[in-house]
């Protein structure tokens, strides 16, 4: 539904607005000499309402030269045009090149704040998104976004409004890297514990570093202490998996009370792209803010903590049988670098990698008095992390409905 604008705003393409639009390109995969550089490269995978510090392949200046890809100047608009993330948007804080399914908006500073523009893309996304066309996958065009029409008011109430939603996404950030540093002092305590060895002795000492008998294991191929066990994970945890409902059950947002969240493995650290299935009509296993998920399908190895609603079947929820392993223990043993070798180690396939099979062939050094030990000092920690992942949900909600009343003139953005 369009509302009435003010007189001072306007319905503009972003074509109008636009210094200049394109899309990217991708080096020749087989050349090895294409890749591994310093020139960062973004895959339209990467394209999820956020801003881009960072990307995960990088190029080399003879990729670069031999393909179609561009240099995107630093904050530009970028969206992407297919793929799982159709319609989804993003801002480049650093310069960048892009791969042929991302469409390239260079603004005209002087008619457009990029800020603006990236919220006003982000507010009209299920619109773009129902525009997207093709049968195998959803296509937009480059040409279809510099048509696309977005309300625009002067630059001074762009600024406004971007200023706005802004603080509350860089807040949002700010918990992610605090819970990134969080995370990594949990898995420094566990490798303290359980891969040196270190633990506190009766003297208070580190066990190995002071001494501590050690005796061979032929299962795991190192050194344990002495009268610990090995423990094969599936005997003492559960790993149950989730299920399929099929696209036709998708929904792109929450119609109705009873739409709960569906996580595929592609959601589980970015639940922004995560869909509704309606759970009235599906019988779907369902997971709290408590449960501990760990992907075997896919993108293998992935853990996520901190979700309401269902999972696909290349995920397993983790509990413990004797219900002494907390969500923060099974946290710090699947993000072990044995465990995640294990994993990958019993991947097949393709194009779609599945570990199944690992999980009757996961092992680790065991001593539940001490492993409870380690608990306790991780408990705070994973609480604090718990507690920043949901105060950036609750933030996310706010953003998210401030967004669309901002755009539409129905509330407004004051200096």
């Amino acid at each position: 539904m369009k509302h009435t604008l003010p007189k001072e705003w306007q319905r503009v393409r972003l074509g109008d607005i636009a210094l200049k639009i394109f899309s990217g390109g991708t080096p020749q995969s087989t050349k090895e000499e294409y890749y591994q550089g310093n020139i960062p490269w973004l895959n339209t995978g990467e394209v999820k309402n956020t801003r881009i510090y960072q990307t995960e392949k990088y190029i080399t200046e003879l990729g670069l030269q031999n393909s179609s890809a561009k240099w995107v100047k630093i904050d530009s608009v970028i969206i992407a045009l297919y793929g799982a993330t159709a319609g989804k948007v993003a801002i480049n804080k650093i310069p960048l090149t892009t791969n042929q399914a991302c469409c390239n908006i260079i603004l005209n500073s002087k008619k457009a704040y990029y800020e603006y523009i990236y919220y006003a893309i982000s507010n009209a996304y299920l619109h773009l998104f129902s525009l997207a066309s093709g049968t195998a996958r959803s296509n937009l065009s480059v040409s279809l976004i510099a048509d696309y029409k977005i309300p625009l008011p002067p630059l001074a109430a762009q600024n406004n409004i971007a200023r706005i939603l802004s603080v509350l996404d860089s807040k949002i950030e700010l918990n992610n890297r605090i819970n990134k540093e969080l995370e990594n002092l949990a898995k420094l305590l566990y490798t303290r514990y359980f891969v040196e060895f270190n633990f506190p002795n009766e003297q208070g000492k580190p066990y190995k570093s002071s001494g501590g008998a050690m005796v061979y294991n032929e299962t795991l191929k190192r050194e344990i202490p002495k009268d610990w066990e090995v423990l094969k994970l599936s005997h003492r945890l559960h790993f149950e998996r989730g299920a399929e409902f099929g696209t036709s059950s998708y929904a792109q947002s929450q119609l109705t009370p009873n739409y709960i969240k569906f996580y595929r493995v592609g959601d589980m650290l970015d639940s922004q792209n995560s869909v509704y299935i309606d759970s009235s009509k599906e019988d779907a296993p369902l997971i709290n803010e408590n449960d501990l998920l760990v992907s075997f399908d896919g993108s293998v190895g992935r853990v996520a903590y901190g979700l309401n609603g269902t999972y696909s079947s290349g995920i397993r929820k983790i509990t413990d049988k004797h219900k002494l392993i907390s969500q923060a223990g099974l946290f710090c043993i699947f993000n072990d670098s044995y465990i995640q070798y294990t994993i990958t180690q019993y991947a097949t396939g393709t194009n779609i990698k599945h570990a199944g099979a690992a999980v009757e062939n996961l092992y680790m050094p065991y001593c539940e008095s001490i492993f409870l030990s380690l608990q306790k000092e991780i408990e705070p920690i994973f609480a604090l992390m718990k507690q920043t992942k949901t105060e950036s949900h609750v933030l996310s909600k706010y953003r998210d409905f401030l967004l669309p009343l901002l755009m539409n003139n129905q509330v407004e953005a004051l200096e």
